[in-house]
């Protein structure tokens, strides 16, 4: 199976290209502007080092609103375009993935307001399985109950209070998971592009004024 992953869900975003289970193409970046931009490069490249398609991966959250709406509209388009289906997977699920073999993961993103998302993962098996549900919490809720190994560009921007709990620091800075989420998109459920919705786990702060219809 040819798969091409997206992940704009966080500040590092990501794009990959695997042939079966081999990476053909890995590319990420902490990007604080132009996402669009950086992007259509890589999935230009990404596209190249494919003999052909047959799905498109992509995170719906939870995550940066603009950042997943971004990854989400670049993923369908690509996906209408050439025909294929569409794989949605978790951000904080692809992040798990940087910590293999572990019994307790817990993957972080930053959620801003001094609060993160998180999830908790075992990761011993092929793909990464959810111990509990994602949350939009504080570090401190989030890195409760025994102890594991955290990951994902969260446990970085959170790293006094999450050792301060007791955990592991997988990786010490924010490195991508694009490149290790081969298996995890090839095992999740694929559907129509026009059936994808997007996880927040929490209302965007901008709402429409009063007597305006939604557009």
């Amino acid at each position: 199976m040819r798969i091409l992953l997206v992940d704009t869900a966080g500040p590092v975003v990501g794009v990959a290209a695997f042939d079966g289970t081999e990476a053909r193409y890995v590319a990420s970046a902490r990007v604080a502007a132009g996402t669009e931009v950086w992007l259509a490069e890589h999935l230009a490249a990404a596209l190249a080092a494919l003999p052909g398609l047959d799905r498109v991966a992509v995170t719906v959250g939870p995550g940066a609103f603009t950042g997943i709406r971004v990854g989400v509209a670049a993923a369908l388009g690509l996906a209408f375009s050439r025909g294929v289906e569409v794989a949605p997977i978790s951000s904080l699920g692809l992040r798990a993935t940087l910590a293999p073999g572990e019994p307790r993961v817990l993957a972080l993103l930053d959620a801003r307001k001094g609060r993160v998302y998180g999830g908790w993962f075992d990761t011993r098996g092929p793909v990464p399985v959810a111990i509990g549900e994602e949350q939009d919490v504080t570090v401190e809720v989030a890195a409760q109950g025994e102890l594991g190994v955290a990951v994902g560009e969260g446990a970085s921007a959170f790293a006094d209070a999450v050792l301060a709990a007791g955990h592991r620091l997988h990786v010490a800075r924010a490195d991508s998971p694009v490149g290790s989420g081969v298996s995890l998109c090839r095992s999740a459920a694929g559907c129509s592009p026009e059936t994808v919705s997007l996880r927040y786990l929490r209302e965007p702060d901008a709402r429409p004024s009063v007597g305006l219809l939604p557009v």
